[in-house]
């Protein structure tokens, strides 16, 4: 059909289709009455065309007011068209939710505004879900610490998600939106290597996947882990960079406290073993005498002192001759003290060798020496809390007594091969059987170390100065090592007693228990007989000892025994040479002379 040539039938077929389409549209006069409607706008609200025609458009249109609506038709005279959400109210008062498309119209002299108006309850229906979404997606990222990014690299327009400004601790407003913005905020020891891995992804199409420390406005440190993936156009350029950041501080903080949790398992598991060792070691060993026996009024006096030291954390020095009990004492120090709940860790300077030494007082790593195939925990870490009893002090090596000083002034030390520092409470208890101020005199002994450790001297008196525990000690090993090998002895005879009691014991408490076990094996009834006693015991009294033979075999002899007290050690501070104050070379040429030998 040509609409061009039948008018009529274009006009009737124009007005059909207003009226029957499914627009709604309002004619309204520049007074703002409603001039004229469709029937879907009659549908639409609820109203009879006669109706409306009736109303005005502050009637129709809730935010169309008076005032509204004469700024709105003045704004259309300029533009002609304005597009605008409002709501139209129907008949029964309810609103719904519409987007008007105004257009100013000039019609024979007349003045109309149409409105062609269109539902979006639907869309904003769908816009709320969406806002929901959002919102869900916000949150989600909020409780994940994970935050959404995109990078356009041609406009190098940097976009973020909200949490990602929590992360960082930036504002929209303080973030430039840049590339190099991003950078700013990463710690700068951790700058280069985002760097690389970014250009790494952007040219070889390598995983992004990174971990990296931000730090935020106010100075904080966080950790964050950087995930992302790059859109490359035709030609293989890089031209986006899509990613999330997720903040991992929590994470990582965690992971640190289990690794260090993990680590003080491993070295209480450590030092339990070692202690385990120790303690094993310390049962094959076993003690001299289970208590302090005596009824001497000097030893007596030397315990008050023990009670008096035992309740504080003073560094105590025990004197003592050999076998007088030295250890016992120490023990007995320990046992009272507070401490006594840790172990007491027992360390014989003088019977480690001095290249073993200092690994076996402060530790090693593995591989610190050759030799070294495990971690080994020193005695002093050991002794943490508890005591340490260094028997023997004065044959410590002179490089390890500055060490040791360094222990008792500051608590402190490194294991060898590992150069952090490890703290230790610990009470050290020495001992020694020598004169340490003369040491200190010869320069073999720190005369800082001497002090350090002489803050509470207590001196053993030797056996031969309290034979009146003679015989108390006899009974009770006599008691002891019958039980010991299962025989039942009751009896000792005042001549023994007498002899023991005459005789000096230069090996003091140990000489005589060995004499009594000795004698308790070979007695075959149930009288302890002891016939092997040196000859200057045997009802000599004090009599001096008279030797046979000539000066040289006496010479001989006296060497002889010195030599196997020192293990034919000659030189050094341990060596025979040093007992009898004589140079080494004087020793080799006398031993030389008088045909001394060490046996095969």
């Amino acid at each position: 059909m040509d609409f061009e040539k039948d008018k009529e039938f274009m006009t009737k077929f124009c007005h059909s289709t207003v009226e029957q389409g499914a627009f709604v549209i309002f004619w309204i006069s520049p007074d703002g009455s409603v001039s004229r409607v469709n029937n879907p706008a009659c549908t639409f609200l609820g109203y009879q065309e006669n109706e409306l025609i009736s109303l005005t458009v502050s009637d129709i249109v809730d935010d169309l007011k008076k005032n509204d609506w004469m700024e709105l038709l003045s704004e259309l005279k300029e533009s002609k068209k304005k597009l605008f959400e409002s709501k139209m109210i129907k008949k029964d008062g309810s609103t719904i939710p519409v987007e008007i498309d105004a257009n100013y119209l000039e019609y024979e002299d007349d003045i109309f505004i149409c409105f062609f108006v269109h539902d979006i309850i639907e869309r904003r229906q769908i816009e709320q879900l969406l806002r929901k979404s959002e919102s869900n997606l916000a949150e989600a990222q909020r409780l994940a610490h994970l935050g959404s990014w995109h990078w356009n690299i041609e406009t190098n327009e940097l976009l973020w998600s909200d949490e990602i400004y929590r992360i960082f601790g930036l504002t929209p407003k303080e973030f430039g939106a840049t590339y190099e913005a991003f950078l700013a905020s990463v710690h700068p020891d951790d700058r280069e290597y985002v760097m690389k891995s970014v250009d790494e992804a952007l040219q070889d199409d390598v995983p992004y996947d990174i971990e990296h420390r931000v730090v935020q406005r106010k100075g904080d440190i966080r950790v964050v882990n950087e995930r992302a993936e790059v859109t490359f156009n035709s030609g293989g350029r890089a031209i986006r960079m899509i990613g999330t950041v997720q903040d991992i501080t929590e994470r990582k903080q965690a992971e640190e406290a289990l690794r260090n949790a993990l680590e003080e398992v491993e070295k209480l598991k450590s030092r339990l073993q070692a202690e385990n060792i120790y303690l094993q070691e310390e049962i094959k060993v076993g003690h001299n005498f289970d208590d302090i026996i005596s009824r001497n009024q000097k030893l007596k006096g030397m315990l008050r002192k023990v009670e008096q030291v035992a309740s504080t954390t003073a560094n105590v020095l025990i004197l003592g001759e050999t076998g007088t009990g030295k250890e016992l004492v120490a023990r007995a120090i320990h046992n009272i003290s507070d401490r006594r709940d840790r172990p007491l860790v027992k360390v014989n300077c003088a019977a480690l060798p001095a290249n073993l030494i200092e690994s076996e007082l402060f530790g090693h790593e593995k591989g610190a020496f050759t030799g070294a195939l495990s971690r080994k925990i020193g005695r002093f870490e050991l002794a943490d809390k508890g005591t340490i009893f260094l028997d023997e002090i004065a044959d410590l090596p002179l490089d390890l007594q500055s060490k040791l000083l360094r222990v008792l002034q500051e608590g402190e030390f490194e294991r060898l091969g590992n150069p952090s520092t490890i703290k230790v409470n610990v009470r050290v208890i020495a001992a020694t059987n020598r004169d340490l101020e003369e040491d200190v005199k010869n320069n073999s002994f720190r005369e800082d170390l001497y002090y350090r450790l002489n803050v509470f001297p207590i001196k053993i008196p030797p056996l031969r100065e309290r034979k009146d525990d003679i015989p108390l000690l006899v009974k009770y090993f006599t008691k002891k090592y019958s039980a010991k090998i299962g025989k039942k002895i009751e009896t000792i005879p005042a001549m023994v007693m007498e002899n023991l009691q005459a005789y000096d014991w230069p090996g003091n408490v140990r000489e005589l228990e060995n004499v009594v076990e000795r004698a308790t094996i070979l007695s075959n009834d149930e009288t302890l007989r002891v016939d092997d006693l040196p000859p200057d015991s045997l009802n000599r009294g004090d009599e001096k000892q008279v030797y046979s033979g000539s000066l040289e075999q006496v010479e001989k002899d006296h060497i002889l025994a010195i030599l196997k007290e020192c293990n034919w050690i000659i030189d050094g501070v341990r060596g025979a040479a040093r007992r009898l104050d004589i140079p080494a070379s004087t020793l080799r040429d006398r031993m030389k002379k008088l045909d001394i030998k060490r046996p095969k």
